[in-house]
């Protein structure tokens, strides 16, 4: 079963002549919806000049634009927080080259409903509330001057200083939880009891989602709001089994195929050549005949088939293999039709760097120089997608040719995971490999483990 929310959202200029609030939702489909889950916001541009409008609608729009474009690896935090610092800049830039923008900033507060947890990120006097069982929890605190002549004066805004802090909250998602996002007009005049009655009808469905906001809206008015009204709520009707990735548990329940021969075709891909066999894996370089290519197939070794830990490691794999987009690394093929356990990927001509090293062949140090840049490019190319490779080795680098000019190729993320991964992990054999390589070589220093997963790559090279 999917998440399902139902949502809803208003925002009334009351008594001003210009409403300087923006809210907007997304709420996407399937792959998104597990990805990355769906986006929230409420924004309150600041007061007294003709900016406040501009910054707030800005923010909205381009936090529910340029969330979904960051990529599928990054916790949901680094996502927001990487988002939400560009449009600080971005409205910074247009306040000082835009006389009558002069000053223009925004407050903003922003939820992520994703699998079966939440994600909060706040910047000024907007508010989120969750009830829950019936009792209503503010989960922002508000950014003004801790002064009760002062507490109109905001402390921190998008826009407002070149350096932006963001607070982050997350927590897990109960059915009939109730999120209400709201700017200062409605929870300044509405009392706490005011907020919790009206979201507690939500939750038992008395009123629905759309409903309420409107009449948040007009109750703030009549209770003598002076400022824009806006809110945004969200019900939660019903959670996934598990959380990421639904994908994943897709592919761990197809069965693993059977040891292929040259000439025999799995789901209409024709068989060329066993490239490899380990313990746990298979690859097949395979034939395309319908787009007459030549791709290569990976798959789950037959002993593995019934074991459950190796499936859902594969299938993760698979998964982030997909969203590992860079020069550095083959690009996973989507196939027509899939019956079996495996994913495709581009095949590239060439020898992996330990091949080439047990054929005899010596690399000059300006030879070894260039590809170890290419290695570390490649390695920083999966750390901006928070991901670690703990497995970087001769045979996972391939040498080849491409238009007349060498390149390289980091190949198998069998190995990898990703932050978040990481810091949920225990010790493992990995880790004391690392640990291993700092003990028994004392001209290289301590670092986090990502720094160092390549010195046994390159130490071949050159040596």
């Amino acid at each position: 079963m999917p998440l399902t929310v139902s949502t809803g959202h208003h925002s009334v200029a009351g008594i001003r002549p210009r409403n300087e609030d923006f809210v907007g939702m997304v709420t996407p489909g399937e792959p998104e919806l597990s990805c990355k889950g769906m986006v929230l916001a409420v924004a309150d541009g600041v007061s007294g000049n003709e900016g406040g409008r501009e910054a707030a609608e800005y923010v909205v729009r381009g936090l529910l634009t340029d969330y979904y474009a960051t990529p599928d690896t990054w916790e949901v935090t680094t996502a927001l927080d990487k988002v939400l610092v560009a449009m600080n800049s971005w409205v910074q830039q247009q306040g000082s080259v835009r006389r009558e923008l002069a000053g223009m900033a925004t407050t903003m507060t922003s939820l992520v409903l994703r699998g079966r947890m939440y994600y909060s990120a706040h910047v000024g006097d907007t508010r989120c509330y969750l009830l829950r069982d019936g009792v209503l929890q503010k989960l922002t605190q508000d950014h003004v001057w801790d002064r009760p002549e002062m507490q109109h004066v905001l402390t921190r805004a998008i826009g407002l200083d070149n350096h932006l802090v963001i607070d982050h909250g997350m927590g897990e998602l109960r059915v009939n939880d109730v999120f209400l996002l709201a700017c200062d007009g409605i929870w300044a005049s509405l009392t706490e009891y005011d907020l919790t009655d009206f979201l507690k009808q939500v939750s038992t469905g008395k009123l629905g989602s759309e409903a309420a906001c409107e009449a948040l809206c007009a109750a703030a008015l009549k209770a003598g709001s002076q400022d824009n009204c806006s809110a945004v709520i969200a019900r939660i009707d019903s959670l996934p089994e598990g959380e990421l990735r639904d994908a994943i548990s897709e592919l761990r329940a197809l069965p693993v195929p059977p040891r292929m021969k040259p000439g025999q075709t799995l789901d209409g891909y024709a068989i060329e050549e066993v490239m490899h066999t380990s313990l746990t894996t298979i690859l097949y370089r395979v034939s395309d005949t319908s787009h007459h290519r030549q791709l290569v197939l990976k798959t789950l070794h037959p002993d593995k088939a019934n074991d459950a830990q190796e499936r859902s490691a594969f299938a993760h794999e698979a998964w982030l293999a997909k969203r590992v987009v860079a020069r550095f690394f083959p690009q996973v093929i989507t196939p027509d039709q899939r019956n079996y356990l495996y994913y495709l990927s581009t095949w590239h001509a060439g020898a992996s760097l330990q091949q080439r090293l047990e054929a005899g062949q010596h690399f000059t140090i300006p030879e070894a120089v260039a590809y170890g840049g290419k290695l570390v490019r490649a390695i920083g190319a999966l750390h901006r997608r928070s991901i670690l490779h703990r497995d970087i080795k001769p045979a996972n680098v391939h040498l080849g040719m491409m238009m007349k000019s060498a390149f390289l190729t980091l190949v198998s993320h069998n190995p990898a995971l990703t932050a978040r991964m990481a810091r949920a992990m225990p010790v493992t054999a990995w880790q004391a490999h690392l640990h291993f390589w700092h003990r028994s070589n004392s001209r290289v220093q301590h670092h986090p483990a990502p720094l160092i997963c390549m010195p046994p790559a390159s130490h071949f090279t050159i040596c």
